[in-house]
């Protein structure tokens, strides 16, 4: 019988923290360990995931020195003892029967790795979206993984009938324990690499020989509003740029690379988005805004990508070409009213 080990990383999210564990303790699928690693949070989340682990014996806890989300999944890693890993962030939470659906899968036919859907949700944990997977077909091997696999989970391209809807995320996936090991693939720190889970899982799919899609949306997503991504940090887009360039690095294919392009752009506006929604003032936000809009890397990009993009992308980065800073703001500015309507 399949054992699945279930880490969950914790810091600082004791209004979300028993939901979450809660999703994991009741899955129908019960031969599973639960791992739950405090990042040496400063609220009551060491006490809630001790008070966890009195009640089910499947549950460890490991308090450690903070180091931020990829360091404490490594840690899952180095203490988990099962055949698959499962990684939730303690915010979100799982569907109760997604375990044992994906055990059913595997007891069948072993994978390296295995895929399921997304619903977003608010605050309060009410569905906003659902993504269920379409995939061209539910399973991929060897070259098939680099050629249409890994592009269509990636992102979604604009005007794109074949797109798979799916999101490439650790925590929407079943990993085989023994790979990993094996490897001794580990996830990079996003004190280093912003977006340290593309990056990472990147370089797992290296050594992915085989991947199962179920087109079900099983994870649940909450949209929070200052998370990590959501921050102002002057060095955002330098870090973005140095995510993209070691993108390449890993993966030199046209195909790839087409969508490298088109996620650096889609971190870019959202990084524009962070600057116009900031309390910087209006004159240090153009500043900012104009060092991106100048960058020449940028502009490169942009130039040989615009003519698959969006209506509303054109005009973004058409703006962006002629270096109309103010337009660039106001029209950034516009289009995050619409989205709060």
């Amino acid at each position: 019988m399949i054992k699945v080990s279930v880490v969950i990383p914790v810091y600082n999210v004791e209004k979300y923290l028993n939901e979450c564990i809660k999703s994991i303790v009741n899955q129908t699928y019960k031969n599973i360990e639960i791992i739950l690693v405090d990042d040496e949070s400063k609220d009551k989340c060491p006490q809630i995931c001790e008070q966890w682990a009195i009640k089910d014996n499947r549950i460890k806890v490991i308090h450690k020195k903070n180091e931020g989300l990829g360091m404490a999944r490594n840690t899952g890693i180095e203490n988990a003892t099962g055949d698959y890993i499962y990684f939730i962030d303690s915010d979100d939470m799982l569907d109760i029967n997604a375990i044992e659906k994906c055990c059913e899968i595997l007891n069948n036919k072993k994978f390296d790795i295995l895929y399921f859907g997304f619903k977003n949700i608010d605050e309060n944990s009410n569905i906003i979206k659902e993504f269920n997977p379409t995939p061209i077909r539910e399973e991929y091997y060897n070259d098939e993984i680099t050629k249409i696999f890994l592009p269509h989970i990636l992102i979604d391209l604009p005007n794109k009938e074949d797109n798979f809807n799916m999101n490439f995320s650790s925590c929407m996936c079943l990993i085989n324990l023994s790979l990993i090991r094996n490897i001794e693939w580990r996830f990079c720190s996003e004190r280093d690499i912003i977006s340290e889970d593309i990056y990472s899982l990147l370089k797992l799919f290296k050594y992915i020989k085989s991947v199962k899609i179920i087109s079900s949306a099983y994870y649940f997503y909450r949209k929070n509003n200052i998370s990590l991504t959501h921050l102002y940090r002057k060095d955002r887009f330098d870090k973005l740029k140095e995510l993209h360039k070691k993108c390449v690095e890993v993966y030199d294919n046209s195909e790839l690379i087409e969508r490298f392009d088109y996620l650096f752009l889609s971190y870019t506006i959202a990084s524009i988005e962070i600057i116009v929604n900031s309390n910087l003032k209006y004159l240090e936000k153009l500043k900012e805004i104009k060092i991106i809009v100048n960058d020449k890397e940028m502009r490169n990009i942009s130039n040989r990508n615009i003519k698959n993009e969006t209506l509303i992308r054109k005009i973004y980065f058409t703006f962006i070409k002629l270096k109309c800073i103010n337009l660039v703001y106001f029209f950034t500015w516009l289009q995050n009213k619409r989205k709060v309507k």
